[in-house]
């Protein structure tokens, strides 16, 4: 069995169906156009059953039912392609020169952030997308970052979203952080790829002791300490990083 279909046909038993129709989609865009429209159809409904979901606009039961026919709907449409490029003749150009996106779709709570990672794996690049829901002074925006950092962006913008914090100056410029932490680690090198988690871990503390009902000052100086240090360190490429810090400063620690 072709590697490509076997991980479509698991991933869609997992329920991982914005994922599995992305690569049947890629697939039918290089070998099987034929495919094409019904797949887009696909996709479009399951962001529709995951907007729904989210907003509570759908019953559980209406949400269970819709998905299970798209499941039918995607394990029969892999079929139909995996016999159409077997019987064509495609199967091994498509396992030697496939290069399709692999995409891990998160649903969070807090305007849309993605963080992704690529890696090589099957024969075709795996790009792991998590889309989290923010609700912030910088309005939607689009993050990609290592995938190891993916769940610490993730709490800290959570925690940004879920708190009653009132300064508008301070929140604002504590997600410009992660957003600059984000930058850089797109281009840190990876010899220092551990000074770009550290950064992450330090902003993490950062936001959650200013979102706490009692900050400390200690551990805002030791949070602040550890980004510019990591930043320090890592050269001129986290100058972003030191001038947010320093104007964070200003406004916590005067």
């Amino acid at each position: 069995m072709n590697e490509i279909f076997k991980v479509v046909r698991e991933l869609i038993q997992e329920n991982d169906m914005q994922l599995a129709s992305k690569i049947l989609l890629e697939v039918a865009e290089q070998n099987s156009s034929r495919f094409h429209n019904e797949i887009i159809g696909h996709r479009a409904s399951l962001r529709q059953i995951a907007n729904d979901e989210r907003k509570g606009i759908a019953t559980d039961e209406s949400i269970r039912k819709q998905k299970k026919r798209i499941r039918y709907a995607l394990l029969e449409v892999t079929d139909e392609i995996d016999k159409e490029l077997s019987s064509a003749g495609k199967r091994r150009s498509l396992n030697k020169s496939s290069n399709l996106s692999k995409g891990v779709v998160f649903e969070g709570t807090v305007s849309q952030v993605i963080v992704q990672q690529t890696e090589k794996g099957l024969n075709f690049v795996m790009n792991k997308e998590k889309i989290i829901e923010i609700s912030g002074n910088t309005g939607n925006v689009s993050i990609s970052a290592p995938l190891v950092i993916a769940d610490t962006i993730e709490n800290s913008f959570n925690a940004l979203a879920k708190s009653d914090f009132t300064e508008d100056k301070v929140k604002t410029l504590l997600e410009q952080l992660l957003k600059d932490i984000n930058e850089l680690n797109k281009v840190v090198p990876q010899g220092q790829a551990k000074l770009g988690e550290k950064l992450a871990r330090d902003a993490e503390t950062l936001v959650k002791e200013a979102t706490s009902s009692e900050p400390r000052r200690e551990w805002y100086e030791l949070s602040v300490k550890g980004l510019k240090d990591a930043a320090s360190s890592i050269g001129e490429i986290a100058t972003p990083v030191l001038e947010t810090v320093n104007k964070l400063v200003k406004l916590l620690l005067i």
